[in-house]
């Protein structure tokens, strides 16, 4: 019984682990995280306890997740907020946030791959799913307000490094995600402050809104999430394991085009048959 209940701890534990970010109460400091963290490990040991002793409930059905290797229909709209090249024959549309350790780290990785691939073979799609409502939604508007003004990538890249330290083991700086530092950050980068404030509290919010209800809808409930040419991927996110999916879309989509396919519209017709929801 004592080894069952070990191994139950150990699984979920360690799902803890892989989930990444997922939505819930912003944390004021690296103590209250700990200390709510504690508060959840001691209620799972009790509730193990009770099952170990038979007493437990029953047991819930498992949450539906994306299935790896799955293709999915993960529409990319013209407003979407990317790097690399508008029609290319590798998509990577990744859900992530500004307030998650995980998608820095997915961020680093994803400019190691566009700085190895030619402009036409590589896109990455950002599509900002906020968890972290309180201190994430505004640099979610933001990167979107200034993506409306071409400077996404620029954007993006001040605002990982003003945001977060370390590059292993990133920890975040939450002044470099307040409404002063994403102005700041604007302003260096020749940026029209007024149409930049008026996006942020118009169409972004409906960019950013739109955003998360297409990544629900396919199952995405934490970040990052990485769909590559409209298949679920669920591989490391380092640069070397996301250059093994790449490749392999990389070799489909040039024999594809060169049997007379287009560039264009390339990754819609890949997506077309894809499952528009769990």
């Amino acid at each position: 019984m004592t080894r069952t209940k070990t191994n139950i701890a150990t699984t979920l534990l360690f799902g803890l682990f892989l989930a990444a970010c997922q939505p819930m109460k912003d944390k004021n400091s690296s103590d209250a995280e700990l200390k709510q963290l504690s508060a959840k490990i001691d209620a799972l040991d009790k509730k193990l306890d009770r099952i170990a002793a038979g007493q437990g409930r029953a047991k819930a059905p498992p949450r539906k997740r994306p299935i790896a290797g799955q293709l999915y229909k993960v529409d990319v709209s013209d407003d979407d907020a990317y790097r690399g090249a508008k029609d290319a024959k590798v998509t990577i549309v990744e859900a992530s946030e500004f307030a998650c350790p995980y998608c820095k780290l997915l961020a680093g990785a994803t400019d190691t791959l566009l700085a190895q691939y030619k402009g036409e073979d590589l896109k990455v799609v950002s599509k900002q799913f906020v968890v972290h409502p309180s201190i994430a939604t505004q640099p979610a508007l933001a990167a979107c307000a200034a993506s409306k003004q071409g400077k996404f990538s620029e954007y993006e890249h001040a605002l990982w490094s003003t945001a977060w330290k370390g590059d292993d083991r990133p920890q975040l700086v939450r002044e470099g995600l307040a409404d002063a530092s994403l102005d700041s950050i604007a302003a260096k980068l020749g940026i029209d402050m007024d149409r930049f404030h008026t996006d942020m509290k118009g169409s972004c919010k409906q960019v950013v809104a739109r955003n998360r209800n297409e990544m629900t809808t396919l199952g995405v409930s934490g970040t990052p999430a990485v769909y590559i040419n409209g298949r679920y991927y669920g591989g490391p996110r380092t640069a070397e394991g996301l250059k093994q999916a790449v490749d392999k879309e990389l070799k489909a989509a040039n024999a594809a085009l060169d049997k007379g396919g287009s560039l264009e519209g390339y990754y819609d017709g890949l997506i077309a048959k894809g499952k528009t929801r769990l």
